[in-house]
C-alpha cells in the first residue's frame, strides 16, 4: 500500500511539472485561501467565540437612564450614589462615562484623535483585572484633584 502511494505522489509531481502556470495559480489559490479563513477564524475567535479577559462576566450589568427626549441618558451622580448605597444587589457600582475625545499631540508626529471612557476609582476591581494593568494605567490617588478631579492617569515617560 506504501508503493502505491508513493507512486500516486511521483504521478501528481510529474503532471504538476508538465503545467508549471497551472501549479503556480493553484498553489496561490490554496495559500490565499488558506490565509483568509485563517484570518476569519482568528476574527471570529477573538470577537465571538473568546470569552472576556476579565473574572466573571456574566455578573456584569450595565445601567443606564431613560428619558422621553433622550434615548439613552447617564445616571446622575446622586442616583448613582443611591445605587452604591441602597442596593443590595449589586457587589459594587462604578462609574462609566464613554463619550470622551482626547488629542494626542507628540511633538514630532501628527496629532491622534482617540476615543477614551471616564471611570470610576473602583472600576478595575470592579472587571476583576489584575494589578499588571493598573501599573500601565493607573488609579490616581484620592487627593489628586487635577483636572476635574481624576480618577485615572495614565503615567508619563520620557
Amino acid at each position: 500500500m506504501d508503493i502505491e502511494i508513493a507512486r500516486e505522489l511521483q504521478h501528481a509531481a510529474r503532471r504538476l511539472a508538465r503545467t508549471p502556470s497551472f501549479t503556480l495559480i493553484s498553489l496561490a489559490t490554496l495559500s490565499l485561501a488558506i490565509g483568509a479563513t485563517t484570518a476569519v477564524f482568528s476574527l471570529v475567535n477573538g470577537v465571538i467565540l473568546k470569552p472576556l479577559d476579565f473574572a466573571r462576566p456574566d455578573r456584569r450589568v450595565y445601567l443606564h437612564d431613560f428619558s422621553p427626549n433622550e434615548e439613552n441618558r447617564a445616571i446622575a451622580p446622586q442616583e448613582l450614589l443611591d445605587y452604591r448605597t441602597q442596593t443590595h444587589s449589586f457587589t459594587d457600582v462604578v462609574a462609566i462615562d464613554p463619550e470622551l475625545s482626547l488629542t494626542l499631540v507628540r511633538p514630532s508626529a501628527p496629532a491622534v484623535r482617540l476615543s477614551a471612557a471616564r471611570v470610576g476609582a473602583t472600576f478595575f476591581s470592579v472587571l476583576g483585572v489584575n494589578d499588571a494593568v493598573r501599573t500601565v494605567i493607573g488609579v490616581a490617588p484620592r487627593f489628586l484633584t487635577y483636572p476635574d478631579n481624576p480618577e485615572l492617569w495614565y503615567p508619563a515617560h520620557d
